[in-house]
């Protein structure tokens, strides 16, 4: 038995040290920074936020987009999806008749759809003949004054059809320090950020929800929104599905420029991240149950081997404090103390992919008070789009 341990850790130590690496390389060449000083965008630009009861989110969003720098043609549309806060109102207030701002409203979440996939759909549909450009982003998220100009510049180029940007990972209470460095952590060390930007690279779905930028037709040419309407993780979905259509995306480090606090305490995380963590990436809950035994065997063997005087299980562990480090001076988040608690996020990860299980198998997966009902892998996320959907959104 002893011996199997010995190996387990062994070969733990092993793939810690492979991710390291790519953590490494990640953080150097994985992502392209943006520009300090963008150039003036001639073109229309359409900003599009979905939100939902983020009254008391959403005004730095909107008064970060109202002084944006260098794009002269932009306008700033926002979906309220029933929204029972005040939402609407918030957003108008602070807009103060700007007429670059508008709020779409619609009815009652329609059967085949998510709350989110049904907003961005409705506001890319109402969007400015003219633009584009599609900019979406969260309620949560704040801009500095060159973000919009330098993300269009990015894709224009880069001659890309999508921008993936990663945001700065507000983190205040111990237990988001504990849990948010995961997003980026996660994919700087796993995936091969370089590789699926290039043509002849793997259809990988690399794409993060809070803030991403497409171009129109590249937008419906991957089917857009409609094409993921039923996909809980909507930005995984979305993004496999632009890669399966071909089109050129661009991972962009915005750290600098765009930041967000998604969650402000453990109640919050663990909803948040119960909602969709079981279905994760590929819409599929086998998919993520593996994932959670990998992390689990690689991430947490080797310090329970280090604390028996395991050398082994030291580096190992050592390897994941690496990553997290790299990780963390290229995404600006906190290193010190926090990187040496590599193990204890990992568990808080697991738990919380434990809570969704659970909660998904009860049928009781919520957000914002409505059900979240996932699909599995291989069943069409698509819903089918009624001719006078366009018409469900008005402005106010």
């Amino acid at each position: 038995m002893t011996a199997i341990l010995d190996d387990l850790t062994l070969a733990a130590t092993v793939l810690c040290a492979v991710f390291a690496l790519n953590a490494l390389f990640n953080s150097i060449w994985g992502r392209r920074k943006l520009r300090a000083n963008p150039p003036v965008i001639t073109e229309m630009v359409s900003v599009l936020i979905p939100a939902r009861n983020e009254a008391l989110r959403i005004s730095p969003l909107i008064r970060s987009l109202l002084d944006q720098r260098n794009v002269p043609r932009m306008e700033v549309l926002v979906f309220d999806d029933e929204s029972t806060d005040g939402t609407a109102d918030v957003v108008l207030s602070v807009a103060a008749g700007d007429p670059r701002v508008r709020v779409l409203s619609g009815g009652e979440l329609p059967p085949g759809w998510q709350g989110k996939t049904r907003g961005c759909h409705l506001l890319a549909e109402n969007a400015d003949p003219e633009s584009q450009v599609f900019v979406f982003v969260d309620a949560d998220v704040e801009l500095g004054p060159t973000a919009v100009a330098g993300l269009v510049t990015a894709l224009r180029e880069n001659e890309g059809g999508l921008v993936s940007a990663h945001i700065k990972q507000v983190a205040v209470t111990c237990a988001e320090r504990l849990v948010q460095p995961a997003v980026a952590w996660l994919w700087t060390a796993f995936l091969p950020l370089r590789l699926i930007q290039s043509d002849r690279g793997p259809k990988i779905g690399a794409l993060e929800g809070w803030l991403h930028v497409f171009d129109r037709e590249a937008y419906r040419r991957c089917g857009g929104y409609a094409g993921v309407s039923k996909a809980v993780s909507e930005d995984a979905a979305l993004g496999m599905a632009f890669a399966r259509s071909g089109g050129r995306l661009v991972l962009a480090e915005a750290s600098e420029v765009a930041r967000g606090r998604l969650y402000t305490s453990w109640q919050e995380i663990k909803k948040g991240y119960s909602k969709h963590l079981c279905v994760g990436v590929m819409e599929s809950r086998l998919v993520m149950a593996v994932i959670g035994l990998l992390l689990g065997v690689v991430y947490l063997l080797p310090p329970l081997a280090a604390l028996s005087g395991s050398a082994i299980g030291l580096c190992g562990y050592l390897l994941a404090v690496f990553s997290r480090v790299v990780t963390a001076r290229t995404s600006g988040d906190r290193v010190w103390p926090d990187a040496f608690l590599h193990p204890l996020m990992v568990l808080a990860f697991l738990y919380l992919l434990c809570c969704s299980f659970w909660l998904d198998a009860r049928g009781q997966r919520s957000w914002k008070g409505r059900l979240v009902q996932a699909t599995e892998a291989g069943e069409d996320t698509s819903a089918p789009v009624a001719d006078d959907e366009r018409m469900l959104a008005h402005a106010r």
